[in-house]
């Protein structure tokens, strides 16, 4: 899947990323952060939908999707893959998972510094 980057609104930080799955669809993707596993980058995706469609599809009980997505370079140009490995899957989710525990220990602390 190759990106092709647009601006949003300007905001460099959360650029909307296009990819284009095998079957030629295109899907559009928020880049909500970048993560190093190992020695592989990987980037984490807020799934926005298909090109020309004005809500994406999610599945039952959830608001967004998040998807995270091997990045790897050709021609110089950054190229977002699906992860097919499960042990490589299973490894970006624990990392993911830990980040998200330290990140809730760190508000929980301040929350405590602040009373």
């Amino acid at each position: 899947m190759t990106p092709s980057q647009n601006g949003n609104n300007g905001v460099e930080e959360s650029p909307v990323i296009f990819t284009t799955d095998e079957e030629g669809v295109e899907h559009r993707f928020q880049m909500i952060d970048m993560i190093e596993v190992d020695g592989q980058l990987y980037g984490l995706l807020l799934y926005l939908g298909e090109e020309g469609q004005d809500e994406p599809e999610v599945e039952d009980g959830y608001d967004e999707e998040v998807v995270v997505m091997r990045i790897v370079e050709e021609n110089g140009e950054q190229v977002f893959e699906a992860i097919e490995d499960e042990d490589e899957f299973a490894k970006v989710v624990t990392f993911v998972e830990q980040m998200e525990d330290e990140d809730d220990e760190e508000e929980f602390d301040e929350e405590a510094e602040n009373n």
